[in-house]
């Protein structure tokens, strides 16, 4: 016959399972948010450059050398993802 001391174990354990489970669910389910706005930022990233490309070219009939001369001339204030200078 089991124990009630065994019992309890066997609960406690089962317990600490369900919840480390749980855990790894929402982990990963944050997670997945994460690189989903990531992407999103990526995507809005690349919109903005090929805008700044397009102005660039159409007004100036050539298309810019590096994105910093977009940055340079106006047509982006940063380069998207590149961390803020710091003055």
């Amino acid at each position: 016959m089991i124990s009630a001391r065994h019992s309890i174990r066997v609960r406690k354990a089962i317990v600490v399972m369900a919840m480390t489970g749980l855990l790894g669910v929402a982990a990963s389910s944050q997670l997945r948010s994460v690189n989903k706005a990531r992407e999103a930022v990526l995507r809005e990233d690349l919109h903005t450059v090929r805008t700044a490309i397009n102005s660039y070219t159409r007004d100036r009939g050539q298309a810019p050398q590096s994105l910093e001369e977009l940055v340079l001339t106006g047509y982006l204030k940063t380069v998207p993802g590149a961390p803020p200078d710091k003055h």
